[in-house]
């Protein structure tokens, strides 16, 4: 379970649109950061929850000194799923589409993006600022 807070609703300076943040805690939360800087770039680190969902469909990395109890993934286990598989069993069950926000929407979201990441939502160039925070 996660819990999520809504707090803001102030106009930043330098523009005209309430902001509105939200911060998220929970167990889950707890795990990733842990988890994080476990893993190298390009690496998969799993806590011992998320672990139990798939560890009879990968193949298990090395080993993390002092955390035996998180699991890096070294890749999928070719031998139960192919990516194909895998591939076909996202598609068929992505439901993105149905939660996307609408143009008709679009003042609501606003209030919680930052004014420059949504300039690039804007100009469709949102590549450029993906990250993890």
């Amino acid at each position: 379970n996660i819990s999520i807070l809504q707090v803001g609703g102030e106009i930043p300076p330098g523009t005209h649109v309430r902001r509105l943040e939200y911060f998220i805690a929970g167990p889950p939360l707890e795990q990733i950061r842990v988890a994080e800087p476990l893993a190298k770039n390009g690496e998969t680190c799993l806590s011992p929850q998320a672990w139990e969902y798939v560890k009879d469909c990968v193949i298990e990395g090395r080993p993390l000194q002092g955390r035996p109890e998180y699991h890096l993934l070294l890749r999928m286990d070719e031998s139960k799923y192919t990516f194909p598989t895998i591939k076909h069993a996202a598609m068929e069950n992505d439901s993105r589409s149905e939660k996307r926000f609408r143009l008709s929407e679009l003042n609501i979201i606003r209030k919680y993006i930052p004014s420059a990441v949504f300039k690039q939502i804007e100009c469709g160039t949102l590549v450029y600022v993906n990250e993890m925070r």
